[in-house]
């Protein structure tokens, strides 16, 4: 089997890091950030296609009381149009 690579993204309200493993999932490396705009889900799709991407991470920001706020919310918003254009988990 060969292994693919996970991509990691952390969501923000106007920019979008990420980074990507490697094809072991041992080892991360940020590859740069994208403008939360209209062209960021095609953007990520295209890094999905071209990276060989198999899964995908997303973090949930939380807190300094380790509850949800807007930020969580902005991100959970996003996830199912992501999962729903890329079908990864």
């Amino acid at each position: 089997m060969i292994n693919r690579r996970t991509l990691a993204i952390d969501y923000g309200e106007r920019r979008v890091g990420l980074a990507l493993s490697d094809e072991l999932g041992i080892i991360a490396s940020g590859i740069g950030t994208l403008g939360n705009d209209e062209t960021l889900l095609p953007r990520l799709l295209e890094i999905i296609r071209d990276r060989d991407v198999a899964r995908v991470i997303i973090g949930l920001p939380l807190t300094l009381k380790a509850e949800q706020g807007a930020s969580a919310l902005n991100v959970q918003g996003f996830v199912p149009r992501l999962e729903a254009a890329c079908g990864l988990p």
